[in-house]
């Protein structure tokens, strides 16, 4: 992706749709840490973690590209 693009994706009214979405991922897995088993723990840090950084694509872009 380059830098004009994710500008306009970040400005897009469809991206805070994809951002909704995400957050109600993220509340879901959130609740599964309520109970669950310390095994469990780690795998779904994780995926908060990539969901959150995917919330921050473009953003990411830009500021690589303006490196």
């Amino acid at each position: 992706m380059d830098y004009e693009k994710a500008q306009e994706i970040r400005s897009s009214g469809n991206w805070e749709e994809v951002i909704r979405e995400l957050d109600s991922w993220i509340r879901a897995e959130e609740l599964k840490l309520r109970g669950c088993i310390p095994e469990q723990l780690s795998n779904i840090q994780q995926t908060i973690a990539a969901y959150e950084k995917v919330k921050n694509l473009p953003t990411i872009v830009i500021e690589r590209e303006e490196q």
